[in-house]
């Protein structure tokens, strides 16, 4: 066997490997004979040769074996063959004799679970046989044998290996220290098992549950039970450290953040998978007193107090025990047996957050001689919930064999309820004789205590040291506080110990501002209302530390909006915890100082929800993608004037500009883009990495992101818009003496200019929408839609008066910039002329102003000022004559400039819309309304309107002859009857205005001239947009 390194071929001692237990029964039984025989002569030598034996095989276990196939085989032969040995060598030896030789063994075998799969199974299958052979059972051989093989299996345990086989190899240890009747050997082995194993099975657990599909947690099924033997079994004492000397750097370890806090995922999926649950709640139990008595004051360990935060709200947090998401009836089976363990670990959570400055219980504690982890907590057996109930009891030394994990189990005698004081002990004072106020000592809202008053024997009043503080419980139970804030007895009790969060120690807190806010704020979250109410108000405590220290609480209002935001947009939080949390700080806030302040945080937070949940609505529904932006703009908006988070506000540009890019809004997208634009500066200060962004100075974001502005307005067809960021570009390229990006800008800029003058783009339509009802989101408030078209009015109507600007540019400044919309109503004033309605017909105009022109960040905006006035028939008259002629020239000039190819069809209606109006009624029917000598007689202030009416007439006369022409000239001759019959209406047309506007007979009904009377030249009109702009008006109730 010593030469087993050095030979190629080892079949015959594989072989040898294989027959071990045969060989060893032949020798045992041969010495046993040959001692019967000779008396016991050579038992020295027969010793020493097994002892040489036995090194051999440590020698051959000992070798790397992974370079050598023939070499694994014969390892793993004499692995799977040793076990069996060891009755025979109990004939001849003691048990501790055996049991030596065995862990000399199974120590020589390599630390390490790299030497191959296969190996690690049959080194580990054998540790498994050795557990359960008749040697393990003694309990002198499993104090040589135990810390060996815990060795091994902590290495597979802390590399994930072979979990089944260790499972399985603890699961038989459990089982034969279940049989042990000695105790302190039961209490020795689960102090050393402790030692070993703990924190590694403790992490195991944690990773496996976050496999829950894999082959792994398979493996490890068996991981949770056996962690659950060892937490019941050992004692408190053995849990938190073997002795009261290492405790503080115990606790750590068992407390240690770096891997709590990337666990969310990692506790059980399934909801009836407790035993794990059960497990962290034991733990908390204990770790919460030693936690108070080592780590706090001078002692205090942020770390450790860090990771015991984490630890309780990734248990509160975890979805097995979100009873929400089950069946009604699997939801009362839990609660029936469990209760909701949420509840009870927030109130271990809100405790422990208030212990963060309970000095003066530790004082009074220590004044009656009660440590703080002397004070323990049970639960009623009530099944209804209960706070913990406070009773100072010694710790029993070890747990009872069910932990208690849940309301619901527990405590057996009947709780002692008292009513706290209402005001302060008066007492009379030893020295002087006066009559003093004592206030009962400041205890956590789980340490109500009753001041009782003993009267001496002999009559006289009792002294402030004869006090002694009797301990209460407050029972609330679930049906009640499911529909109330707080209990009364609760309220009465904190009226009574009002300075509760402010003692000794108290400035520890502040360490967890603003770190712990959003993890608390998760909890908050859950969709339980004891579990809400109980730590909300952690925020307002969190709100006045940091406004003792600071002078202000910015970390807490800066930390809640930015993990509220994420929060909800992952779907926790709904319209009842928005009202709590408004209800519940404001009240807490009402007596403070800062209380100005305060509310108006608190107050935006509850917008803010209310702002997230609607948001947040909209993307999941199946709501329409204008409800959805108007939504995001809301927020948006919110973000920027209200509370004023520029980084939260720029991360809702961006999804605001994705939704636009996926509905093809490029224009939109453009402007919305542009926000983030104007807050840069063309600078060289380094940004970090945000977004989809990488790390680059001021200046690089800005010229990409005007460069990925001008391509979106040029995809949406806006080059005016687009046109001053070239500019802008071209300004820096140049004074960087930058020619090739300069010269690429100016190409860019005057290809903009060719596709204005180029291109077609269709106007866009406008519409009022209104909104009735509660139905829609809060900043529509509507169930019903009322929905007609609305006429831009332009601002610049300096470029429309121009001459000599071609119409196809004139066109965009008509539909673009636009704020200001009319919409009218026709109605007759005083009686209706039945001859001529025209002459009665008035006008009710509305002009809409809204928030923004459009087209900007979205495709519609709030109306915010509404006017009516009212319009005479003749000033009616004006503008539809003008309207129409605009809109003739328009079409007119498309076909002069060929963008309408091939169909004269559109031109064709248009003209004999116009022409037969004018025949059978129409400009006619002004005619006889308004150039009447007797209404000229009786409206002198008109005059001017009226000469304005015959120019507009006269004006449409002579576009009519320009249209005929251009219609001469593309019509299909099929089509010329039709052409043929215009002609000869328009001649009609023409003689019935001739004897009101005489200089009619100087144009040719085939007239092709390209001048106006009023402009001088009849010019192209292009189009916008294909797209609908609709505008939104937001329905006030007056």
């Amino acid at each position: 066997m010593d030469r087993s390194a050095e030979l190629v071929r080892q079949d015959h001692i594989q072989e040898a490997m294989r027959a071990l237990e045969y060989l060893f029964k032949f020798i045992v039984q041969s010495r046993i004979l040959y001692s019967r025989a000779t008396c016991g002569m050579e038992e020295e030598q027969f010793r020493a040769s097994i002892q040489e034996l036995f090194q051999s095989i440590r020698f051959v276990l000992s070798l790397d074996s992974r370079s050598s196939e023939t070499l694994i085989f014969t390892q793993a032969a004499l692995l799977n063959s040793f076990p069996a040995i060891f009755d025979e060598l109990l004939q001849m030896f003691t048990v501790q004799e055996v049991a030596e030789f065995v862990r000399g063994t199974l120590g020589s075998m390599p630390s390490t679970v790299h030497i191959g799969q296969s190996m690690d199974v049959v080194k580990l299958q054998s540790i498994a046989r050795t557990v359960d052979s008749r040697l393990f059972s003694f309990s002198e051989s499993r104090r040589i044998l135990l810390p060996v093989v815990l060795h091994h299996i902590h290495l597979h345990l802390r590399q994930q290996k072979e979990l089944l086989i260790c499972s399985g190899i603890l699961s038989s240890i459990f089982s034969i220290i279940k049989t042990s009747s000695v105790e302190t050997d039961v209490i020795e082995e689960v102090e050393m098992m402790v030692e070993s194993l703990l924190d590694v099975l403790l992490q195991t657990l944690l990773t496996i549950m976050s496999k829950s599909q894999s082959q792994e947690a398979v493996r490890g099924q068996r991981c949770p039970q056996c962690t659950a033997e060892i937490t019941v079994r050992i004692s408190a004492k053995d849990f938190l450290c073997v002795s009261e000397s290492d405790e503080d750097e115990c606790l750590s370890s068992r407390l240690d953040g770096d891997e709590i806090a990337h666990q969310q995922d990692s506790l059980p999926k399934k909801h009836d998978n407790r035993t794990l649950l059960d497990i962290i709640v034991t733990t908390v139990q204990y770790l919460s007193p030693a936690l108070h008595k080592n780590f706090t004051e001078t002692d205090f360990d942020f770390k450790v107090w860090n990771s015991y935060f984490s630890l309780s709200v990734l248990f509160i947090n975890q979805p097995s025990l979100q009873l929400e998401t089950v069946t009604p009836a699997k939801r009362k089976k839990v609660l029936d047996k469990y209760g909701d363990m949420r509840v009870m670990m927030a109130y271990e959570l809100f405790s422990m957050w208030q212990n963060l400055g309970d000095g003066e219980s530790k004082k009074a504690a220590k004044r009656k001689h009660l440590k703080p982890r002397d004070v323990s907590v049970h639960w009623s057996s009530s099944s209804k919930m209960t706070l913990p109930q406070i009773s100072h009891r010694e710790r029993p030394s070890k747990l009872a064999k069910t932990p208690p994990t849940s309301y619901g189990s527990g405590l057996p005698e009947e709780p002692l309820v008292l009513e706290p004081l209402s005001s302060p002990v008066q007492v009379e004072s030893e020295s002087e004789g006066e009559i003093v106020d004592t206030d009962p000592p400041s205890l956590t809202p789980h340490q109500l205590l009753q001041p009782s008053v003993a009267s001496p024997s002999d009559g006289s009043h009792a002294s402030v040291r004869d006090q002694q503080w009797v301990p209460i419980s407050l029972e609330l139970e679930a049906d009640r506080l499911g529909s109330q804030l707080m209990d009364p007895r609760r309220n009465q009790f904190i009226s009574c110990y009002p300075d509760l969060r402010f003692q000794d120690g108290c400035e520890h807190k502040i360490h967890f501002i603003p770190g712990m806010i959003g993890p608390f704020l998760g909890v908050t979250l859950v969709p339980q209302p004891e579990v809400r109410n109980i730590m909300i108000p952690i925020f307002h405590d969190m709100m006045d530390w940091e406004q003792r220290k600071n002078g202000n609480f910015k970390q807490v209002e800066a930390e809640l909006i930015d993990k509220l935001d994420s929060l909800v947009s992952e779907g926790k939080g709904d319209e009842n915890y928005r009202e709590l949390f408004n209800l519940l700080l404001l009240e807490k806030i009402e007596q403070e100082t800062w209380r100005e302040t305060g509310v108006s945080f608190v107050t935006s937070v509850t917008r803010l929800m209310e702002r997230l949940l609607d948001y947040r609505d909209c993307m999941k529904g199946d709501e329409t993608e204008n409800k959805k932006i108007g939504c995001t703009v809301n927020l948006m908006n919110f973000y920027k004037s209200e509370i004023n988070k520029e980084e939260m506000y720029i991360r809702y540009i961006h999804k605001l500009c994705d939704m636009h890019l996926q509905a093809e809004n490029y224009t939109e997208a453009a402007f919305t883009l542009l926000l983030y634009c104007e807050l840069l500066q063309w600078e060289d200060r380094p940004l970090r990495e945000f977004l989809h962004y990488p790390s680059q100075t001021e200046w690089q974001r800005k010229e990409n992101l005007c460069r990925k502005i001008i391509h979106y307005f040029n995809k949406g067809k806006s080059w005016e818009f687009g046109i001053p960021l070239c500019r802008e570009l071209a300004v820096q390229y140049e004074s960087l003496y930058d020619y090739q990006s300069l010269s690429w800008i100016r190409k860019m800029e005057a290809t903009y200019y060719d596709n204005i003058m180029e291109q077609q783009r269709l106007e866009p339509e406008f519409f009022r929408v209104g909104f009735y009802g509660r139905k829609f989101p809060f900043f529509l408030r509507g169930c019903n839609l009322q929905i007609y078209g609305v006429t831009p009015i332009p601002d610049n109507i300096d470029v429309l008066q121009m001459d000599r600007v071609p119409d196809r540019i004139k066109s965009f400044y008509r539909v673009n910039n636009i704020r200001k919309f009319r919409y009218d109503r026709p109605f007759h004033k005083g009686p209706k002329d039945k001859e001529n309605e025209f002459k009665s017909l008035w006008i009710e105009r509305t002009t809409l102003t809204l928030t923004h022109s459009l087209p900007g960040i979205s495709r519609w905006f709030e109306v915010e000022r509404r006017e009516l006035v009212e319009v005479s028939p003749l000033e009616n008259a004006i503008q539809v004559v003008e309207n129409k002629n605009q809109e003739l020239r328009t079409l007119i000039s498309q076909y002069q400039h060929k963008q309408m190819h091939g169909n004269i069809n559109l031109l064709s209606m248009c003209l004999n819309g116009v022409i037969d109006a004018a025949v059978n009624g129409g400009i006619a029917r002004y005619q006889e309304a308004f150039f009447d000598r007797e209404y000229i007689t009786t409206h002198p202030g008109d005059a001017e309107k009226i000469t304005q009416l015959k120019e507009l007439m006269h004006e449409q006369v002579h576009i009519l002859g320009v249209g005929l022409a251009v219609h001469e000239k593309f019509v299909h001759p099929e089509m010329r009857p039709l052409h043929k019959k215009l002609i000869d209406q328009f001649q009609m047309m023409r003689s019935s205005l001739y004897h009101e506007l005489p200089t009619l007979d100087k144009l040719s009904p085939a007239c092709s001239g390209t001048s106006t009377p009023r402009s001088g030249m009849l010019v192209s009109h292009s189009p916008m947009s294909p797209e609908s702009i609709k505008l939104v008006h937001r329905h006030r109730f007056e």
